[in-house]
Formats: C-alpha cells, structure tokens, sequence
C-alpha cells in the first residue's frame, strides 16, 4: 500500500508540473499503471469481505466430516481403521 500511494502522490505532483502538457499517450499509460493497481487492491479487498464465509462453509463442513467420521463403523464397516484414523489426523491438525 506504501508504494501505491506514493505512486498516487508522484503522479498528482507530476501532474501539477510536468503532467500540465504532457502527451495524452503519456497519461493513459500511468492511467494503466495506477489501474492495474487499484484492481490488486479491490481483489484483495473482496477475498478479504468473503473470507470469514468461506471460513464457516470449512467449518461447518469439518463437523460433517467428523459425524460421518464417528457413524461410519455402523454405516461402512469395511473401511479400515488406519483410513479412519488418517481423516481424524488430518482434522485435529487443521483445528490446531
């Protein structure tokens, strides 16, 4: 964010001297350059706006996991316990 807004801050004074008469090539190409990004920051603003979402939908879906998990001597007796296990291993290392 540093860079961008120095960047922002380098244009409006190149604008307010040398920018006065420059060639309207000239100010389409910083225009790209601060667009291009202006779309990374509203990217990451949106990954940021959806994350906690997403992070319950993981959740929820872990809980799923581990109730078919504790079922599943009833419900699939041929699966292996070590296969079992692994699953279980896996979640207890990604609640931690």
């Amino acid at each position: 964010m540093k860079v961008f807004f120095r960047d922002c801050i380098k244009n409006l004074e190149w604008l307010e001297g040398d920018g006065f008469n420059a060639a309207i090539g000239e100010y389409n190409r910083r225009f790209r350059e601060l667009s291009h990004d202006v779309s990374e920051i509203e990217a990451r603003v949106e990954e940021t706006s959806k994350r906690p979402v997403l992070i319950e939908g993981g959740k929820k879906l872990i809980d799923e996991i581990k109730k078919k998990l504790l079922k599943m001597n009833e419900t699939r007796p041929w699966v292996k316990e070590d296969e079992k296990n692994s699953t279980i291993t896996l979640i207890h290392d990604y609640e931690e």
